[in-house]
């Protein structure tokens, strides 16, 4: 064991450089560094320090492409082969050549900034992505890639949870990825940062990127129309259209998924015991056919009421159709054990068709000019779907073993979370901030399986494999952080405490199950510390 930790060890290396300016020799701070394997997927990510240290740990031996970008210089390209280029010394990075016409700018503060457990990408500020999307933003924000297919990751590392204005998104995966590919940059302030969230945030979640869209603007008006496709084949549209002035916003989007996949399979396997007799022959012919449909839409508004107020609201809607079948046939021989033909044809159908619906509104008040401010949330979501199994096997000669059964599966969930927090200064180096949170979630499922009965061709409900289940999930959780700086130092702790139940109820079962019932309460607690220093 200790020679294959060491042998393990030793295929691992640190790959490390410094960038700096071409042209100043300044230091490149919180620039994305990415190695790729030789076909461009990616393989390690990582950001400078402030003082421009870049450093890859626990690289594997190999061949690699290292990619260096920031915004207003061009890319870095290089090829590496890990060991021996593992110290790279001074990379210069070169400006960017482009020139942008009739942009006056500004400088009111750096692009980067950081403070407590966030790191700041100030978007408002930076020219250069005004014309594109949220996706073009994020890949500015230090250490977030987002690939063609919308997957966020945050220094190589997919635990990342997106929030939008203070506030998880509450959207699925694919409608998130549709939304931040369509929403104009020119609507986000800034994006937030969080590699290690504190208790005003809670722990669970992992990595947070928070984007905050709130940004005053004059009237503009923007459509954005799009579609993706490949030879899968595989269709991807979607659209959205901003309205705003200085004083409401209006985001309608929709996108849709349309996907189908045919596969066709073959295969001879004989099976020899042990003094070389032929035990097994077994033929394998399959055919399966995929199609995955499904759409969302949701409209986006933000009404700042006034100067200390603003109100943002939110809906939609989403649903799909999938359906998958699979016709296998099967020609099977056992020679010696059980002698006698096992050949059949299985029929395997599975439609799923499902919807379902989401919204919100999130309030926020300033209390006075100093940063004291209290805000309140209420996030919604509905889904409803069915699933419904048809599957059969007839046998060529062993009819006694046919089966048919049909399986239907109704699951229904709601979850409603109510927020309340408060931000309150006191004086410029001391932040306090607490909050509560209510989550009311219901998932009822009901379960109904039956089996055909060959001899009179009905279908017999099987009570031992039909149910209905009833589950509850409630939280109630508290947080409380403080912010202290000292000169260039800032210190933040806090703790968030939570109060769960859980109960799930199970009906229609044999007497004999009722011990799956759960009722359970408990408590739980997540504290948090983080320190920054500014140079």
């Amino acid at each position: 064991m200790f020679l294959l930790a060491t042998l393990g060890h030793a295929q691992t290396n640190s790959v490390t450089a410094t960038l700096r300016d071409a042209k100043s020799g300044e230091p490149m701070a919180f620039t994305n560094c990415v190695l790729l394997h030789t076909d461009s997927t990616f393989a390690y990510g990582t950001t400078t320090s402030d003082r421009g240290v870049m450093r890859f740990a626990m690289v594997d031996t190999g061949e690699y492409l290292l990619r260096i970008s920031t915004i207003g210089y061009e890319t870095y390209w290089q090829r590496l082969n890990v060991p021996p280029d593992t110290a790279l010394g001074v990379i210069e990075i070169f400006q960017s050549s482009t020139t942008l016409q009739t942009v006056s700018v500004t400088a009111q503060r750096p692009l980067y900034s950081a403070d407590g457990e966030k790191t700041f990408y100030h978007v408002e500020d930076d020219p250069s992505v005004q014309t594109g999307t949220m996706a073009d933003a994020l890949q500015n924000a230090p250490g977030v890639e987002v690939d063609p297919e919308g997957n966020i990751t945050l220094r190589g590392s997919k635990n990342v949870t997106i929030w939008l204005n203070d506030r998880p998104s509450n959207l699925s995966e694919e409608a998130l990825k549709q939304y931040i590919k369509t929403l104009p940059a020119s609507s986000v302030k800034r994006i937030e940062v969080l590699n290690n969230p504190s208790a005003r945030y809670g722990s669970e979640s992992g990595a947070i990127i928070n984007i905050i869209t709130d940004q005053k603007v004059t009237l503009n008006h923007l459509l954005s129309v799009g579609l993706n496709a490949s030879t899968t084949p595989y269709l991807q549209p979607w659209l959205s259209y901003v309205w705003s002035n200085e004083k409401v916003s209006i985001t309608a989007w929709a996108n849709g998924n349309f996907i189908r996949f045919d596969t066709k399979y073959h295969n001879n396997q004989r099976l020899y015991d042990s003094i070389g007799r032929l035990s097994t022959e077994n033929t394998y012919d399959n055919r399966e056919e995929q199609l995955n449909n499904q759409g969302m839409a949701g409209v986006h508004v933000t009404w700042q009421i006034d100067d200390a107020t603003s109100l943002q609201a939110w809906g939609g809607g989403f649903g799909g159709y999938n359906t998958q079948e699979s016709h296998y046939d099967i020609a099977r021989q056992e020679y010696l054990f059980n002698p006698g033909d096992y050949s059949y044809h299985a029929n395997y159908i599975t439609r799923l068709p499902w919807g379902g619906a989401f919204g919100g509104l999130y309030l926020r008040h300033q209390l006075d000019t100093l940063g004291q401010q209290i805000s309140f949330s209420i996030n919604s979501n509905y889904n409803n779907q069915r699933q419904e199994r048809d599957r059969e096997r007839i046998y060529t000669v062993m009819s006694q073993y046919d089966m048919h059964y049909l399986r239907n599966r109704y699951m229904r969930s709601w979850w409603t979370n109510f927020d309340l927090d408060y931000t309150k200064p006191f004086g410029k180096n001391t932040t306090m901030e607490a909050g509560t949170s209510l989550v009311l979630g219901r998932n009822p499922e009901e379960g109904l399986w039956d089996t055909l009965d060959f001899a009179t061709g009905q279908y017999l409900r099987d009570a031992n494999r039909s149910c209905t289940e009833r589950i509850r999930d409630n939280e109630l959780n508290a947080y409380l952080t403080l912010q202290q700086k000292v000169g260039r130092l800032t210190l933040k702790g806090g703790a968030r405490v939570y109060r769960k139940w859980k109960q799930a109820y199970f009906t229609d079962l044999p007497a004999e199950t009722t011990q799956y019932d759960v009722d359970k309460a408990f408590w739980d607690w997540i504290p948090s510390l983080h320190a920054s220093y500014s140079t």
